[in-house]
């Protein structure tokens, strides 16, 4: 008996064509929507197929066509339409449709039309054509294809079962293929029961094991096979390979944690800046007021030393936030090795042996200095920790290498570079840890020894540098680190000077803040450097400041993040009131200090937080001579627009 299935989400049309089909001698199913109709088809097999084209929901029927074409390539789809077009019976026809109605339909019309299509379906069945299609879905799917007896015992499989599998195929053939983890058997059993009972079991998302035991993610889709009575005799099971989309969806995840992460560290990072601009600033006021030589200002430079190395410190959090660019320059980093080593040797427990070979004749590096600093004592610390217990030693070696073609490794151009090696004598790593330590939050330390930042910012910086990193470990053995810098031809590293104030000439500064204790500190440092200093802790009172006497003013001082109106906002309606007047924007964030091209007319010099009294009074100074030289520019130019006139 031939089977029918009705699509329709009329149920009067549903089942007056079901009683008229019935009536004539066919076997009817019905289906109301689209998902009803697509597990309908999954579990049976159909010769005719009659779809409504528009279903409720704005679900379309030609999408049922192209699910029959999937699943059932002999089953003949029937289009019925009220509101038929040339296009929508084109897209039927694309679909190998066989008819194409118009509602409402006749008795006699639906009967002779369905007859056709039965036909039609059975001589391409009795003509092998049926075989040949099959053969070559089976043969061309990109998905692993299997057919097992009730007993799971393997009757055929696809050459994509072979290549995903990774067995041959005399491995398969007749035989029990155990391919299913023992934490899914269960799971998989119950469903085969319940297709063998006739039971829908959905598609699903679970794991497959390889020939050589690697778990692979897997969708899988299963059906029965019947033979004419009826009996379930197989198990045809359809899988999808779809471990590249997780990994896809890994990196997308990671990449979302890192720009939460980054999100995190700039806020950090910005409100540690306000707090250190305080602590330094008052501590270099602080010094001017203590002699030469004195233990007071002694243990002051000591806090500005502190409070730099905790500005480099926050500097490296944005950049490993993605908010700052590193500042590179000629170093060479045997110098920062040793100076490294003289913090770390305080530290280390006599049990930790240190041997150094330090080739003080290696070439320049382009690099940020703190950021090699900071790189050399987290690799170090990893070291000590996986020693802390027993004891070892801590090796550390520098020297040139050159690459004459590409380091496959590594992943590096052929060139000069420096190798710094980092070992230790420690407990070591397996390989699933050395796969994921590089990764942020990762760590194998106990809770509050260590956040799992550590290696991740390593890696960032070193790539950051044009560098690379590799690892090696054993289990009980120790790990050794090699870290490699391009080689540069200038030989010459720069020298950090100190900075010494530029005084003014009582130029009159207007300084906004929104927190008090930093208005209060820069007003006296501004003072004590000869500035006329008018303070505001709001952006609206300060344009009012501004606009009461505008000529007033030779320069603005301005904080980014206030609440009401930000500093770049001020300076664009301050610039509306005296175009001329020269703005110094702080701020702690990169974005905020570059700005937009619509901000950046609006803002003369931009500075990060904290700022040193040094850098800062040339600043201002730089700020005020442009303003000085572009003034006289104008009035040369206007004194000659006058005379020619």
């Amino acid at each position: 008996m031939s089977r029918i299935l009705i699509v329709d989400d009329e149920e009067n049309i549903r089942f007056s064509y079901k009683n008229i089909l019935t009536a004539a001698g066919y076997e009817v199913d019905v289906a109301a929507h689209l998902i009803d109709a697509r597990a309908i088809l999954k579990a049976n097999e159909f010769d005719v197929a009659i779809i409504d084209r528009i279903l409720a929901d704005g679900q379309n029927g030609i999408d049922i066509v192209k699910y029959i074409r999937e699943v059932q390539p002999f089953c003949e789809p029937v289009m019925m339409s009220g509101y038929p077009t040339f296009g929508s019976a084109a897209e039927t026809l694309q679909f190998e449709g066989f008819a194409y109605l118009t509602k409402p339909v006749k008795q006699k019309e639906l009967c002779e039309v369905v007859a056709k299509a039965v036909s039609k379906n059975k001589a391409k069945k009795d003509s092998g054509h049926s075989k040949n299609v099959f053969q070559s879905i089976f043969h061309s799917s990109p998905n692993a294809i299997a057919v097992c007896d009730l007993s799971g015992c393997t009757r055929f499989v696809n050459p994509s079962f072979i290549r995903i599998f990774g067995y041959d195929k005399e491995e398969i053939t007749g035989k029990y293929i155990d391919y299913v983890p023992a934490w899914d058997q269960a799971k998989t059993e119950s469903e085969i029961a319940d297709l063998c009972m006739g039971k829908f079991v959905l598609e699903r998302e679970t794991q497959r094991l390889t020939k050589n035991g690697q778990l692979i993610d897997v969708t899988i889709n299963q059906s029965v096979c019947r033979d004419s009575q009826g009996k379930a005799t197989d198990i045809l099971f359809i899988i999808r390979d779809v471990t590249d989309k997780r990994d896809i969806e890994k990196q997308f995840q990671h990449a979302q944690k890192m720009e939460s992460i980054g999100t995190l560290a700039g806020g950090i990072a910005h409100e540690f800046n306000n707090i250190l601009m305080l602590a330094m600033g008052r501590a270099e006021l602080s010094m001017m007021d203590m002699p030469e030589g004195s233990r007071a200002r002694k243990n002051l430079e000591i806090i500005l030393k502190a409070g730099a190395r905790a500005r480099d410190l926050t500097g490296q959090i944005l950049g490993f936030s993605r908010q700052t660019e590193q500042k590179q320059k000629p170093v060479k980093i045997s110098m920062i090795i040793k100076e490294s080593f003289k913090l770390l040797k305080a530290g280390l427990p006599d049990s930790i042996k240190i041997k150094q070979n330090i080739n003080t004749n290696c070439g320049t590096i382009l690099a940020d200095p703190s950021l090699i600093h900071q790189l050399i004592i987290n690799l170090c610390t990893n070291a000590y920790h996986s020693m802390r217990e027993k004891g070892g030693i801590l090796e550390v070696n520098l020297q040139n290498v050159n690459f004459k073609s590409r380091n496959s490794l590594i992943n590096l151009a052929p060139g000069p570079y420096l190798q710094l090696t980092v070992s230790d004598t420690g407990k070591g790593m397996d390989k699933d840890t050395m796969d994921h330590i590089f990764e942020p939050y990762f760590t194998t330390k106990a809770v509050g020894e260590g956040t799992g930042l550590g290696l991740s910012m390593v890696h960032k910086l070193i790539k950051n540098h044009g560098g690379a990193i590799s690892v090696a470990s054993e289990v009980g053995k120790g790990s050794t680190f090699q870290v490699y810098f391009p080689r540069i031809k200038s030989s010459v590293a720069e020298k950090t000077k100190a900075i010494e104030p530029v005084y003014g000439d009582k130029e009159s500064i207007l300084f906004v803040d929104d927190e008090v204790e930093i208005v209060f500190m820069m007003q006296q440092m501004l003072e004590h450097l000869g500035y006329i200093v008018t303070t505001q802790t709001n952006g609206m009172e300060a344009l009012e400041t501004f606009r009461a006497n505008p000529d007033k003013y030779d320069l603005v001082i301005t904080d980014q993040s206030m609440p009401g109106m930000t500093g770049q906002q001020l300076a664009g309606e301050i610039m509306r009131i005296r175009a001329d007047i020269p703005i110094i924007h702080l701020t702690g964030l990169l974005e905020q200090r570059t700005g937009n091209d619509d901000t950046k007319k609006n803002i003369t010099e931009s500075i990060s937080k904290p700022v040193n009294m040094g850098e800062f009074a040339k600043a201002i100074k730089r700020n005020l001579m442009a303003r000085s030289t572009n003034n006289n520019k104008n009035k040369q130019q206007g004194g000659e627009n006058q005379w020619i006139n």
